[in-house]
């Protein structure tokens, strides 16, 4: 069995990527690292840069990865700053932004970067389409925006997932990292 180490602070991210790769043979470590959050408009190079600097720590392979969110209606934002403005906008604060918007679609998109110490990068991007509810809907509210985010391709909000549940239209970089990293010499 091969084994990787995902160098997250996020124990859901690191449950959901462990239970992905799996069937793939690989086994996966939790490593929680100081990794500078870089203030940049570039989600690729925001990634590869933490990728780099985490192997760089480490002294060995791992995978790194970043999230960020655009509202159509809000032309983009909040873009890679998704943590910062998750953390100043609670729930109803962003559904008075979005008050009269008929435009209620966003993206996440994420980068998961696989980095070795001789700083060889590999990325695998997954986008995921939302929609932004009128109201909160679901019971499992781990951070802000979860109740009124609602996944398109499964019809449920964050918050309607048990916590450790693996929510599918985000493996999907997941999966693709496995069927790579089980391939690879």
């Amino acid at each position: 069995m091969k084994n990787i180490t995902i160098v997250t602070s996020n124990t859901e991210r690191f449950a959901s990527f462990a239970k992905s790769v799996k069937p793939f043979g690989i086994s996966v470590t939790q490593v929680k690292l100081k990794l500078d959050e870089l203030q940049l408009d570039n989600l690729e190079e925001i990634a590869i840069r933490k990728g780099l600097d985490a192997t760089k720590q480490l002294g060995a392979p791992c995978v790194v990865e970043d999230t960020e969110f655009r509202i159509d209606a809000l032309n983009g934002f909040p873009g890679p700053f998704m943590r910062y403005t998750q953390e100043q906008l609670n729930e109803e604060k962003l559904l008075a932004l979005m008050q009269g918007e008929t435009n209620r679609q966003c993206v996440s998109r994420n980068i998961l970067v696989y980095a070795e110490p001789n700083c060889f990068t590999k990325t695998f991007e997954c986008l995921v389409e939302f929609e932004i509810l009128k109201k909160v809907k679901g019971k499992h509210l781990r951070k802000n925006w979860d109740g009124i985010l609602m996944l398109k391709e499964t019809g449920k909000t964050i918050a309607e997932y048990e916590p450790q549940e693996p929510i599918a239209p985000w493996n999907k970089g997941y999966l693709e990292f496995g069927k790579w990293f089980s391939e690879k010499k």
